[in-house]
């Protein structure tokens, strides 16, 4: 039997009514309307929520271990603490949540939208996050180890001391990321200290990929842009002197780097296939 929100309110007042926990392990909950609903610390294992309204929701402290999310609209809704391990939460909308600390530790978060999100000290150890939108996202000292970020977008997200170790980032999009403290993974460089801002290096299946502040490009393509004082995005003149020196160290440095990791462009060829097969594979469970 599918619960109503009705039947939801009475069970979590009876619980909170003898100081108990709200006992909603296994419900079946299918597009329930539980907007602004308030289930503080309440037992939701293995709950199905596919498709449901918690936008506003109160989560916190939860159980959802194993639930089934799939395109729940969980918008600014409060998860802070909330175990998720293991839930699937494809494709559901969590812009702006709160799920600062939370398990998600081997999560499904394929193309979920977590825009905004507060994800700040969360486990989100080998979670699958294809595809997914973390856009502005705090996830600074997350564990992010072994998760799959192919194709995700990172823009503007806070990653300060997050864990990216074994995370894939095959075709992710990191511009304007802070990554200042993040432990990357293998085959990505990280060079800080320059006047011209943060240096990433990373390979993607087409070629190395450099970014240093807001310029993206190859180490070729930097030497060629350094070695005038036109063209610079965010020098002129004396300023482009001064940073001339560094940039020249880090072309450098990033061409070491790529003679170290002969094989990285072979190891993402091989992820952007592997991720369009199982792709291919969710889409066609889907339909």
């Amino acid at each position: 039997m599918t619960l109503t929100r009705e039947n939801v309110e009475k069970i979590v007042a009876e619980a909170r009514a003898t100081a108990r926990r709200a006992n909603l392990g296994g419900a079946n909950l299918r597009g329930a309307d539980l907007w602004g609903a308030n289930l503080w610390g309440a037992n939701l294992r293995g709950a199905d929520l596919w498709g449901a309204n918690l936008r506003g929701a109160n989560l916190w402290g939860a159980d959802l271990w194993g639930a089934n999310l799939w395109g729940a609209n969980l918008r600014g809704a409060d998860l802070w603490g909330a175990n998720l391990g293991g839930a699937n939460l494809r494709g559901a909308d969590l812009w702006g949540a709160n799920l600062g600390g939370a398990n998600l530790r081997g999560a499904d978060l394929g193309g979920a939208n977590l825009g905004g999100a507060n994800l700040r000290g969360a486990d989100l150890w080998g979670a699958d996050l294809w595809g997914a939108n973390l856009w502005g996202a705090n996830l600074g000292g997350a564990d992010l180890w072994g998760a799959d970020l192919w194709g995700a977008n990172l823009g503007g997200a806070d990653l300060w001391g997050a864990d990216l170790g074994g995370a894939n980032l095959g075709g992710a999009n990191l511009w304007g990321a802070n990554l200042w403290g993040a432990k990357s993974a293998p085959s990505v460089l990280q060079v800080g200290g320059l006047r011209s801002g943060l240096a990433v290096l990373m390979p993607r299946p087409d070629g190395w990929e450099l970014r240093v502040g807001c310029w993206t490009g190859t180490p070729d393509l930097l030497e060629d842009l350094i070695s005038t004082d036109e063209g610079w995005p965010e020098a002129t003149g004396g300023e482009c002197a001064r940073r001339r020196p560094g940039l020249q160290a880090l072309i450098a440095q990033c061409r070491a780097w790529m003679d170290d990791h002969p094989d990285a462009i072979d190891v993402e060829v091989k992820r952007l296939a592997d991720f369009e097969a199982a792709k291919a594979e969710r889409e066609a469970r889907v339909r």
